[in-house]
């Protein structure tokens, strides 16, 4: 009920939650109130709820400082002992990091430890709220690309920070323009490293338009950094005895490999594994 979420802004407790997030449940409920604070939707779930964005709540929270709470909430198990500032890589990870990242490769084995389990669902909560004070909120995203440097940090593990990161960006003409090739190599960097996934290639198409029309510097851009300069990171295709056939570098391709280096493109789009994070 509204009154509920009144009393929680009024009495502090959320951002109290945020401001001491050593206890990963209580911050992942405190994330998933403000999910549904900030969305119109049926669906009590907040890891999969969408619905509509509520713009005077998103614009509430984010002068209420939860923006800046909530990205420092999810930073602060990542680094080795709190050493380092807000922003700044870790010259050691924290072992919690370092669970995450392996986990979030594609070649992953192995699970994680529950506390770390608890954890990565609290952060992920974290990045998912973060992206829900975004949604078609312009301001808020003008806001956000401040963040951005320090979203690139949390890139790669598993907890949706390209799916937040990639919202400062999605139709926001104004900061479209401020991309940089630091920030299209990162998520090459990522392809290479963790694997292809949909939601790093989702981040550079979204560099590339703005309602309906071309950024084309962004375009440019990532022509000359993928296909350019890593083409073994991409499919080819071909069209042979009437059959289309899908080629690629076995190193990144391993189901290719498997079969001599190609496929036919049915067969192909069989074994291409779902990315929803």
């Amino acid at each position: 009920p509204l009154e509920h979420y009144s009393d929680c802004l009024r009495s502090g407790e959320w951002l109290a939650a945020l401001r001491t997030p050593s206890d990963p449940k209580a911050l992942g409920r405190v994330a998933g109130e403000l999910i549904r604070f900030v969305t119109v939707s049926d669906n009590p779930d907040p890891l999969t709820r969408e619905g509509l964005p509520h713009a005077a709540r998103q614009l509430i929270l984010r002068q209420r400082g939860v923006l800046d709470l909530v990205l420092a909430a999810a930073e602060a198990p990542l680094t080795a002992a709190g050493a380092e500032g807000a922003g700044s890589e870790p010259s050691v990870p924290s072992k919690a990091q370092q669970e995450l990242s392996r986990s979030a490769s594609s070649m992953a084995t192995g699970a994680l430890s529950s506390s770390v389990k608890e954890m990565k669902r609290a952060l992920t909560l974290c990045m998912v709220l973060f992206r829900h004070l975004l949604r078609g909120h312009d301001a808020n995203k003008d806001y956000a690309m401040r963040f951005v440097p320090r979203l690139q940090l949390m890139l790669g593990l598993g907890i949706r920070s390209a799916g937040a990161l990639t919202e400062v960006f999605l139709e926001n003409e104004s900061v479209l323009k401020l991309v940089t090739d630091k920030h299209v190599a990162k998520f090459i960097s990522l392809i290479r490293e963790v694997g292809r996934q949909a939601r790093y290639t989702k981040f550079l198409t979204v560099l590339c338009q703005c309602g309906g029309l071309p950024i084309r510097v962004n375009q440019w851009r990532i022509c000359k950094m993928l296909v350019h300069e890593a083409p073994e990171l991409l499919t080819s295709l071909k069209l042979e005895a009437g059959r289309v056939l899908v080629s690629g570098d076995r190193q990144y391709f391993p189901v290719l490999g498997q079969v001599g280096g190609s496929m036919e493109l049915v067969e192909w789009l069989g074994h291409c594994p779902r990315d929803d994070t």
